[in-house]
């Protein structure tokens, strides 16, 4: 799928409540030339998710964070994930092994 260059991207973020995956969704906001204006944390804590979300929007405020409480060791949500790929512009995968 090609994104058009005045299209705004959503970005999905998996482990971005902190860490790699935090930073990743804090570099696409923060960064014009990946025309992001939306990004969707995915993680399994929401207290984390929500802090992550304040964080990020204390620094881009007009931003919009969406959080996304899911494990991702889940094979159901993998597939889920796995399909979404065609939908969204661009995926991101910050995972660590448990």
């Amino acid at each position: 799928m090609t994104v058009p260059s005045t299209s705004k991207r959503h970005v999905l973020i998996t482990g971005g409540s902190k860490g790699i995956g935090l930073a990743i969704a804090g570099q696409f906001l923060r960064n014009p030339s990946a025309n992001t204006d939306k990004v969707s944390i995915l993680a399994r804590n929401e207290k984390d998710l929500l802090k992550a979300k304040k964080q990020l929007l204390d620094e881009f405020p007009h931003a919009r964070v969406e959080i996304v409480v899911a494990d991702t060791t889940n094979v159901e949500l993998k597939d889920r994930i796995a399909e979404a790929q065609d939908a969204l512009p661009l995926l991101a995968f910050a995972l660590r092994e448990t």
